[in-house]
């Protein structure tokens, strides 16, 4: 029987199903998730392994699995998996693209909403002052005076979970869409959103929330930083609910103190799972744990993608049939 290691503690009933044809390892109830260290001394009688960000698949610990036939990340991110290196090595790396658009995109608008109604900062002003006095105003994303409604959504990366906020956004407050992606989408779907490609620079200056939804990769490093944030509107926001090193989290504070931009909505951190204390002192800004694919709904939903493409590889399937390799480019 095939043997699978889950590097994260899952619900032992949604691994029900395929108990009879394979045997499933996880941290003990105490620890909740392994490490590289703890993975590396028994990684190789493993047939596969789902990672998780405190195990870092790299050449190391791949190396170290002479069984190894598959990788699982479970998540749309595996910047956590030398995903490169593996498929060299003939090793798909699987993640689960379908299941975390959703919840993101939500948790993105969520973001966006909350951070301009300043719901924060007046949650936190009637719980310590017990009184609901309005000492400052937000503001509104759709009103019914202008037209389009909606103010301008810029969205940096306009894959899966890009294109399903720019869905929710103009489905519920009739947002005008505009994005920043090296690759264009097809026609209908720009027709379907009235959504334009724009050069970054561009979507700077004119979006009122900058959304970020690309991937991390060493070229999207940095990606906006200290220029970036000079070319924004005063009044706009960002949002990241991305990968935390795509934005100069220095650079973020400045812009911040010096009212450069709005305010901001974080979901992750560039040095997560620190974060830069000089972020808790900004009453316009929500920061959130790394939450959004973070529902009991969603966290099966992944669990059963990658799952479902570890266990294909596992069987033989041909990988054209498998949609959830990530790393299909590298692989030899």
């Amino acid at each position: 029987m095939k043997k699978i290691l889950i590097c994260i503690r899952v619900p032992e009933e949604a691994l029900e199903k395929y108990k009879d044809r394979y045997e499933f390892d996880m941290p003990p109830k105490d620890k909740g998730s392994y490490t590289t260290e703890d993975v590396l001394p028994i990684a190789p009688q493993y047939d596969a392994i789902i990672s998780h960000v405190r195990c870092k698949m790299h050449k190391e610990l791949i190396d170290a699995c002479p069984n190894l036939k598959v990788i699982g990340s479970n998540g749309v991110g595996f910047d956590q998996v030398d995903a490169k290196y593996a498929g060299e090595k003939g090793i798909p790396v699987i993640n689960t693209p379908m299941a975390v658009m959703d919840p993101t995109a939500e948790l993105a608008l969520t973001l966006l909403l909350n951070v301009s109604r300043g719901i924060y900062f007046f949650d936190k002003r009637v719980r310590t002052l017990g009184n609901s006095s309005l000492p400052s105003f937000g503001t509104d994303v759709f009103n019914f005076a202008r037209t389009p409604h909606g103010k301008t959504l810029g969205i940096v990366g306009f894959g899966r979970i890009g294109k399903t906020l720019a869905r929710k956004a103009k489905a519920a407050l009739d947002m005008n869409i505009i994005y920043y992606d090296p690759f264009k989408a097809p026609p209908e779907v720009e027709a379907e959103l009235d959504a334009k490609q724009v050069d970054l620079e561009t979507l700077l200056k004119t979006s009122d929330y900058v959304s970020i939804h690309c991937p991390y990769i060493p070229e999207n490093h940095h990606l906006i930083g200290e220029k970036e944030f000079s070319l924004m509107k005063e009044t706009a926001y960002l949002i990241n609910a991305a990968r935390g090193p795509i934005v100069d989290e220095a650079a973020l504070v400045r812009a911040l103190e010096e009212k450069q931009i709005a305010g901001a909505g974080l979901d992750v951190y560039e040095n997560e799972p620190q974060v830069t204390k000089e972020l808790f002192a900004f009453d316009n800004v929500i920061l959130t744990p790394h939450i959004g694919t973070y529902t009991f709904e969603n966290r099966s939903n992944m669990l059963q993608e990658v799952i479902g493409g570890v266990t294909a590889v596992l069987e033989g399937t041909d990988p054209a049939q498998i949609p959830n390799i990530a790393n299909r480019a590298f692989l030899r």
